[in-house]
């Protein structure tokens, strides 16, 4: 399982390829731009070799809940590690994306941490910084063809199967097995891996029950307020669903206001699920009142840290840094329903202190 913080487990899912010559900062004498003392040669775990390094990350976006646990859980970890954080907000824009990388290539960062928006303005910037022998590792989003590079995230849309599966069984247990299963998603699809989720969500259904039926795929753009307005404009046109899916936590809380508005959230009369685990959520979800059930919880915290790790395995040598590998950390299927449970998820997994009244 995946190492918390300051604690040593022995794995971590990494390609066995050794880097050409090219390590960490592409020197062909030490595994560091930034060794002249002679220490990085000397490291031989991720920890190690990122002590005293300067690291830039730059966040999908921070106005999105996940990002900012994951940027919690990012400066705990530099900061037990002793690694000189440099931060920038992406702010789902590819053009700041890229201009942010140029800038930690100019400020001659040792490593890069890069959470793209789109797979295709990726390959730029990823470009970019391997030019400057600078290592990089992408999180969230796989970059398209034209650039290769490590990719430290999760194994989407297999979960999202399962989650898929256990609802459909939930549903027929509590609704009957003639049950039709009506189907809205809250989706972003700007983003590649909002599909994978739908898709991923959408096939598990089906492998337990062929007959649902799907009644809309909002597009809510993954913004709370966007999503109430998308799902207030597909409820006008469209019958209200018996089922809902969102892949993060705050497309479904706001597609939850929405169906709320209408009288619609019935727990006793349909159900919510969710790709994500984020806080608006689980405090939603937790209610005897609320529809949301179960979902795919993915812990911002663990993934900051896991991406360091992954880039200190690049800056050792382990990790070819000019070629694709995938170095994946679980989800989990969790029920927001065992307040206990999401009480110890929130401290843990998103470093915050609320208080779930369990």
């Amino acid at each position: 399982m995946y190492r918390p913080l300051g604690k040593v487990v022995p794995w971590l899912l990494l390609s066995a390829a050794l880097a050409l010559s090219v390590t960490a900062c592409g020197g062909d004498d030490s595994a560091s731009s930034s060794s002249s003392d002679g220490a990085s040669a000397k490291a031989s775990t991720p920890e190690e070799i990122l002590d005293g390094k300067k690291v830039g990350i730059i966040y999908l976006a921070l106005d999105d809940p996940f990002y900012q646990a994951f940027q919690r859980g990012a400066k705990a970890w530099a900061k037990e590690h002793n690694v000189d954080l440099i931060e920038q907000d992406g702010r789902k824009d590819p053009a700041a994306m890229a201009s942010e990388v140029e800038q930690f290539v100019t400020q001659q960062v040792d490593g890069i941490i890069f959470s793209p928006i789109d797979a295709a303005a990726a390959v730029t910037p990823i470009k970019s910084a391997q030019a400057a022998k600078i290592p990089i590792v992408v999180n969230s989003i796989k970059q398209a063809e034209g650039a290769e590079a490590p990719f430290a995230g999760l194994n989407e849309g297999v979960n999202e199967v399962k989650l898929g599966k256990e609802t459909a069984q939930l549903f027929h247990k509590r609704f009957g097995d003639d049950a039709k299963i009506k189907l809205m998603t809250e989706e972003c699809p700007i983003a590649e891996v909002s599909t994978i989720r739908a898709d991923g969500f959408i096939k598990g259904l089906k492998e337990v029950d062929p007959n649902i039926e799907i009644i809309k795929r909002v597009d809510g753009g993954c913004v709370q307020d966007k999503s109430v307005n998308a799902m207030e404009d597909a409820l006008q046109n469209n019958d209200a669903p018996s089922l809902l899916y969102g892949v993060n936590g705050i497309a479904t809380v706001g597609g939850l206001i929405a169906l709320k508005a209408k009288n619609l959230a019935d727990p006793d009369k349909m159900i919510a699920v969710a790709t994500d685990g984020a806080e608006q959520e689980i405090v939603e979800g937790i209610k005897s009142t609320s529809p949301l059930q179960i979902g795919v919880t993915i812990s911002p915290v663990k993934l900051a840290g896991f991406n360091f790790e992954v880039l200190g395995d690049v800056m050792l040598g382990k990790i070819d840094p000019l070629k694709n590998s995938d170095h994946l950390m679980p989800s989990e299927i969790l029920s927001y329903k065992d307040c206990a449970r999401m009480q110890q998820w929130v401290k843990e997994d998103l470093l915050s202190s609320t208080d779930l009244g369990c």
